[in-house]
């Protein structure tokens, strides 16, 4: 968006209306484009939303073993996406929540439904920080190489984690733990 002008502003994000300033229609859609940005939501991963997601690939017969209820994967992908849908929903009327975990085997559907939760609030105006977790500790332990040329540093990492309304974290556990990723 860097190269669009706006014919209305002029790219000065406001205009006169009546004898009233107000803001531009192009102001609202570049912060909703940094929002994105900022997100690090993989460019495939933006398309993902609830009312694209399929439960036509989740068996209506076979049982999944990792729910203790004897539930179909038809049935776990159910509840996985109603919880999923009632998070992004609770958070956006912002309704304390401690979170959600979605947990199952590969492919079972928890990024895609990760990624509906973020595009659901970033078209909302949340910040929302998207992070496959084994690239951020490498991230991490590039900032201890003395010939790094980073533009960040360990800590500023960790604070933009820390300090991020919502924070997701992919593949935590995809990771072969060490005593240092486990401390990070």
């Amino acid at each position: 968006m860097d190269n669009f002008t706006c014919n209305l502003c002029h790219d000065k994000g406001i205009i006169i209306k009546n004898s009233y300033a107000e803001q531009c229609g192009c102001s609202k859609h570049r912060t909703l484009e940094r929002l994105f940005k900022n997100s690090r939501l993989p460019p495939a991963m933006k398309k993902c939303t609830f009312k694209d997601f399929s439960f036509e690939y989740y068996s209506k017969k076979l049982i999944d073993k990792d729910t203790p209820r004897n539930l179909t994967y038809y049935q776990s992908a159910q509840l996985a996406f109603k919880a999923a849908l009632n998070f992004a929903e609770d958070f956006d009327r912002k309704v304390a929540t401690k979170g959600i975990l979605l947990t199952g085997q590969v492919g079972c559907g928890k990024t895609f439904l990760a990624c509906c939760i973020a595009n659901y609030l970033l078209s909302r105006k949340h910040s929302v920080l998207f992070i496959v977790v084994p690239d951020l500790l490498d991230m991490l332990r590039a900032t201890y190489s003395i010939n790094a040329d980073l533009e960040y540093t360990e800590q500023e990492l960790l604070n933009t984690a820390r300090e991020v309304p919502l924070l997701i974290l992919d593949d935590l556990g995809a990771h072969n733990y060490t005593d240092w990723t486990k401390n990070k």
